[in-house]
């Protein structure tokens, strides 16, 4: 059923060709891995995915690239190419602003939070770190003039909080998604990876480290944010069609 509804509503969005999706580990795991063949093998769109584990914001928006290399693993997909560099080998995210420029996308998927929420021992500087790191994404967005539809995916629940070595939380993971939905907005829709793509706290299953997931649980999660996008374009599309002259 997922296949088809999404089918019917990308092939009937010729708009919509090309989507560029950004972000970490997760976006270097399975749940980039199964978002980009959403979007690819269902939807038939041009896709360019990269993810940086242990990314950030700045990961792909800083000017120096020493600031932009990590040696946790990385993953670049185009449509059917995929070029990857695992852990213990040091990789360079490209800018955000090139791949605006190489792709020319029509949708812009961006999933970051868990390596700048901060969940071992949040303080007051810990939220003003959220707001800093959204920023960068929003204010290199507007300086390239992407006017196209922008999602900013949050982080999901974890079912073994305070493991090691992460700590993640699900108590601060909630006001990191409450900053991330006041900051982001307008310029890109949220998704509440919480309360949003029908996954609900018992749901979903982390790794060990109460962070990652594997191939089940990390596909589970992008079907839920694939499903959500469907929805809120759906909803976009029917309004247009009733109001297609932006008549008040």
């Amino acid at each position: 059923m997922f296949i088809i509804l999404i089918s019917c509503l990308f092939f009937s969005s010729p708009t919509l060709a090309g989507t560029l999706i950004i972000g970490d580990s997760h976006v270097v795991g399975p749940f980039g891995e199964h978002l980009h063949k959403y979007f690819n093998e269902v939807a038939q769109e041009n896709v360019r995915t990269v993810g940086l584990a242990g990314g950030t914001a700045r990961s792909f928006t800083d000017p120096s690239e020493v600031k932009r290399t990590l040696s946790f693993g990385f993953a670049d997909r185009k449509n059917e190419k995929q070029k990857t560099v695992s852990g213990g080998t040091k990789a360079t995210a490209p800018l955000l602003s090139d791949l605006l420029e190489e792709e020319k996308p029509q949708r812009v998927i961006i999933e970051l939070g868990d390596n700048f929420a901060d969940y071992k021992s949040p303080n007051a500087q810990s939220d003003k770190t959220v707001i800093a790191q959204v920023k960068q994404i929003t204010e290199t967005l507007n300086k390239n003039k992407f006017n196209g539809k922008c999602y900013w995916v949050t982080p999901t629940w974890t079912d073994k909080a305070n493991s090691k070595p992460y700590f993640k939380s699900n108590m601060r993971l909630t006001r990191v998604i409450e900053i991330i939905r006041n900051e982001a907005a307008p310029r890109c829709q949220v998704i509440d990876s919480t309360t949003e793509i029908g996954i609900g706290e018992n749901d979903i299953k982390t790794t060990s480290d109460g962070l990652h997931f594997d191939s089940k649980n990390g596909a589970k999660w992008a079907r839920g944010v694939a499903d959500r996008i469907r929805e809120i374009e759906a909803s976009t599309s029917k309004s247009g069609a009733k109001n297609p002259a932006g008549v008040k």
